[in-house]
């Protein structure tokens, strides 16, 4: 699975960065190759994904969890 890492100084509000980081579909265009998010199950923070992933002619696809973890609403959440 690739590693997706890195920070970047946003000039928008803080309640706008929030909600598009609990967007499904925003977050599902932040990740290079991801299929798209659902929820899993009741939790609020946890979605099963797909992400293609290409490593020369090599192709596949990946199937796991995001979950977002250590949640401090609106402050701060780390992403696993």
């Amino acid at each position: 699975m690739p590693r997706v890492d890195g920070s970047e100084q946003l000039r928008i509000p803080q309640a706008k960065v929030w909600r598009l980081l609990n967007d499904p579909d925003t977050l599902a265009a932040s990740i290079p190759g991801c299929r798209g998010f659902e929820r899993d199950g009741d939790a609020e923070h946890r979605y099963r994904t797909a992400i293609k992933v290409a490593v020369g002619a090599v192709t596949g696809v990946y199937e796991g969890t995001v979950e977002y973890v250590d949640v401090e609403e609106p402050e701060r959440c780390t992403i696993v």
